[in-house]
């Protein structure tokens, strides 16, 4: 009996001390954003930074986080220092490979699960499996390429779309309303609101995200590109290769640039008539022009 008695207590002491460790911020938000990112986008909000060949190369969402918060939009980070390792998260790893990918140059996949884990998973209240778990289960449920149709992201220029038709298009299909993040005139970020799981259930219903969410990073009162980068109108610098110059098409600025040169080199000769001319009438109006120079400086 004592023996039993001690195998419940030990097994009651490793709960408490699971809840501790991965349950710190977990009382403390409202839901969860599902966020999911269209790689070639990244490229537009980090250029410099950003792994081009593979970004462009993944056309499909994939994980950027699962973020406890208010509902608002307000994040609740970093509860514990817990360290996130290979080992928790064996189970999961081939999945995370697939659909939770970094584009930023010189980390690994690991590197960006850490970072997620550490900021966002440690106030989850869930074990470091579970919780990632649960966002690769939100991500194979709702697949938002299939679900945007046509209004989905392309890879040129031409897709430009208002955030209240895209939250029509996913509503369709999920009964709750999305939310956005938006960066240069582009979206970036598709956001589905989560609410939080039950003693047996991996995480709740879908829920409708407030428009406070889409509102930290975007506007209703405007239209978005869905492109690979960020489109021509909201670079911040000009591109080396131009195709006009203040409206004008290159070919015709340099037709215009070539026919000045020529008119130069033509009329060199009577423009520098005009030049001697014009020195010698200075002359006569300021004779001390010959001869006048500027005092040396003194070295003290």
């Amino acid at each position: 009996m004592m023996g039993r008695n001690r195998e419940i207590l030990i097994v009651l002491l490793n709960v408490i001390i699971m809840m501790m460790v991965f349950g710190g911020g977990g009382a403390n938000f409202q839901m969860f954003q599902m966020v999911q990112q269209w790689p070639p986008a990244y490229c537009a909000t980090f250029p410099n930074d950003c792994n081009t060949a593979l970004a462009q190369a993944t056309t499909r969402f994939t994980i950027h986080g699962y973020w406890p918060s208010l509902d608002n939009g307000d994040l609740v980070t970093h509860c514990t220092t817990h360290q996130l390792t290979l080992e928790e998260i064996t189970n999961e790893t081939a999945g995370l490979d697939r659909e939770w990918i970094t584009f930023q140059k010189g980390w690994n996949n690991f590197q960006f699960w850490s970072t997620q884990w550490s900021k966002h998973g440690t106030c989850s209240g869930l074990t470091p499996a579970l919780y990632f778990a649960a966002a690769l289960a939100l991500k194979q449920q709702y697949d938002l390429y299939a679900i945007l149709g046509t209004l989905a992201p392309t890879t040129s220029f031409t897709k430009k779309v208002d955030l209240r038709q895209l939250q029509r298009a996913i509503y369709s299909r999920t009964v709750t309303e999305p939310a956005f993040r938006c960066s240069f005139g582009e979206i970036t970020e598709v956001v589905l609101c989560v609410s939080p799981g039950t003693a047996v259930t991996l995480y709740g219903p879908l829920q409708n995200c407030s428009d406070d969410v889409t509102l930290k990073t975007c506007s209703f009162n405007r239209t978005y590109f869905w492109s690979p980068q960020r489109p021509p109108t909201h670079r911040t610098a000009p591109s080396l290769v131009a195709s006009s110059l203040f409206g004008v098409p290159l070919r015709l600025t340099w037709a215009f640039v070539a026919v000045i040169l020529l008119f130069l080199v033509a009329a060199r000769g009577k423009l520098l008539q005009i030049f001697h001319h014009m020195r010698g009438k200075l002359l006569q109006i300021f004779p001390n022009m010959r001869t006048a120079r500027a005092d040396p400086v003194k070295e003290d």
